[in-house]
């Protein structure tokens, strides 16, 4: 999946299509873990 980094206010972000969320069961509010794998983020 792609999806573009975004300003939101003063910062930038991702925003996750509501399928996605459904199938990892997240919601607005819930933490996630990013991790830096080289250039990549997971």
């Amino acid at each position: 999946m792609n999806t573009t980094i975004r300003k939101i206010g003063n910062s930038e972000g991702l925003i996750l299509p509501k399928e996605l969320l459904d199938r990892v069961n997240l919601k607005a509010g819930d933490n996630v873990v990013v991790v830096q794998e080289g250039q990549e983020l997971r």
